[in-house]
């Protein structure tokens, strides 16, 4: 296993780009850690750890069971920790791939009480920092015990967001029976982060071509973005289209589910940029060079008539005179 990770090192460095989250895999049945033979604890620790050395440090390794990410955070950890690269947490994910089945999603925590709220309230801690997602094996019994109210759509709704949860596949489980309830489209919606702009305020392009700006961003998804990528604020010229650009000390990381965030601009503006009027844009592209300038990797706010498909900018509908 560590040798075959290690060969497949060169290629998952050379598309680290399009690699949002790697699950861990290698062991037992559909690489879910569960049902193999002859390795231990610290075997399952060598396997994480080769694949993080395979890995760029930015990219996070998702295990399948609470069990699992006791074996490297047995109490937890907190946002310190979690942005922290020097930090086996920052590299921490969970999947979940029978979830909502029944009362313990298949072993994902422990079949029976107290340890089951333990492992949930346990996994809950440290969610809203990681990447979660997976899949559904079946659908919610019909009958037998149902401690999270499962067989509602206000029951499945709460779960998703409890744990933050990113992404699911879209061809497994119950997807149907969202169709029903009526509840597919907000699951569709708030699966992730949802960034809607709340407010932009220009205060003054101040002497000596400083630009002081409030942004107000709201997050109505279920989880925040869980790779890093910059904020940049546009100036574009309204006669010639010249783009200039400001990067702003903000990290998407940390605007977590159902927050919102005010991000004060008091910056110079760029050198050599000429006198004239300029529109303002909001620039939220993909981390890796090769993508940056790829609009589809670039991320929309939810506001309708903000986003340029073209571009990846999302526009501020406020435009700034510089002297």
């Amino acid at each position: 296993m560590l040798r075959h990770i290690e060969q497949l090192t060169p290629l998952l460095r050379n598309n680290a780009d399009v690699i949002a989250v790697m699950q861990a895999g290698f062991a037992g049945p559909w690489g879910e850690w569960h049902s193999y033979a002859n390795l231990s604890e610290n075997d399952l620790r060598e396997i994480f750890y080769a694949l993080a050395r395979a890995l760029p440090q930015d990219r996070r390794i998702q295990l399948r069971y609470v069990w699992n990410l006791r074996l490297f955070a047995p109490g937890g950890f907190g946002e310190a920790e979690a942005f922290d690269p020097n930090h086996i947490a920052s590299r921490l994910a969970h999947h979940n791939d029978c979830f909502m089945v029944n009362q313990s999603d298949a072993g994902t925590y422990a079949w029976d009480d107290p340890q089951r709220t333990a492992d949930r309230n346990y996994l809950q801690g440290l969610t809203r920092y990681m990447a979660v997602g997976g899949e559904m094996c079946g659908d919610v019994p019909e009958a037998g015990h149902d401690p999270y109210g499962r067989r509602t759509p206000e029951g499945q709704l709460a779960e998703l967001a409890r744990f933050n949860w990113s992404f699911i596949a879209n061809d497994f489980g119950n997807v149907d029976r969202w169709r029903q309830w009526g509840i597919y489209d907000t699951i569709a919606r708030r699966l992730g982060y949802r960034l809607a702009l709340v407010e932009s305020v220009v205060q003054e392009v101040a002497e000596g071509r400083r630009l002081r700006l409030r942004l107000v961003l709201r997050n109505d998804g279920w989880a925040a973005p869980y790779n890093p990528r910059p904020v940049r604020l546009l100036l574009r010229n309204t006669q010639s289209g010249q783009v200039y650009s400001l990067a702003l000390n903000a990290d998407p990381r940390r605007w977590y589910a159902g927050s919102t965030h005010t991000l004060q601009v008091d910056q110079a503006l760029p050198a050599g940029m000429p006198a004239g009027s300029y529109e303002l844009l909001l620039h939220l592209p993909d981390a890796a060079q090769s993508l940056q300038n790829r609009p589809e990797y670039a991320i929309r706010l939810a506001n309708p008539g903000l986003w340029e498909a073209t571009t990846g900018y999302n526009r501020l509908n406020q435009t700034v005179r510089v002297p």
